[in-house]
Parts: structure tokens; sequence; C-alpha cells
């Protein structure tokens, strides 16, 4: 809404504004960098790293498909059609996503639990 030339937020987005969850930490992302450069460097602790990592990041992505995210609900009648358009993108991409990224590390991780590569790292 605006009023007098600035933006109000409800209390809803407020909150959700000045939440710390919205940027995430950057811990995970330095201990992911410090894994794949141990793990380009063929360090023996850093695949079994690296498999937890993705066995979680395919946990995640099973976990939203089973768990979907709150829907914003139905638009209303007198809604744009592309706001209604928008919605439909926004559930499809709410199922798409998280299935490619099973499929993704899915394969990463078989790829990971492979002879070939387990022998780089004896």
């Amino acid at each position: 809404m605006k009023h007098g030339g600035s933006h109000q937020l409800g209390p809803a987005a407020a909150s959700l504004a000045c939440s710390s969850t919205v940027l995430p930490s950057p811990r995970p992302l330095c201990l992911v960098a410090v894994v794949s450069r141990s793990f380009l460097r063929r360090q023996r602790w850093a695949r079994a790293a690296l498999v937890v990592i993705t066995a979680l990041g395919l946990f995640a992505s099973l976990m939203h498909l089973v768990v979907p995210a709150p829907t914003v609900g139905p638009a209303p009648p007198d809604a744009p059609a592309e706001y209604v358009q928008t919605l439909r993108l926004i559930a499809i991409a709410d199922v798409v996503v998280p299935l490619a990224a099973c499929l993704a590390l899915g394969w990463i991780l078989w790829r990971l639990q492979s002879p070939a590569v387990r022998d780089q790292f004896h």
C-alpha cells in the first residue's frame, strides 16, 4: 500500500523483512567451498563429506515434495490475468524445481559412490 509516497508493510511482511532467515548464513557455503576444494585435491575425507552434503540436499528436496510450502491461496475473482498466470507458474515451479534437484542430487550421489570415483580417493 502507498501512503504519502512511502510503502507500508503489513505485520507479516514486516516480520519477514526483519527476519534473519531471509538471507542464508554464509557458514554452510564456506563449508561447501572447503569440502569442494578438498574434494578436487582428492582428499579422502572430502568425498565422504560431499556424500553427506549431497544426501542432505536430496533429503531436503524430497521433504519439499512431500511437505510442500504453504500456498498463497486462490486468486480473487477480479485478479488480473498476469497475477493468476504468475500464481500458476509459482505452483508449477514449486514441484518442478525440487524434482529436478532430486534427480540431479541423486545422480551426483550415485556417481560419488561409484567404484571409479571411490578408487581415486584411496
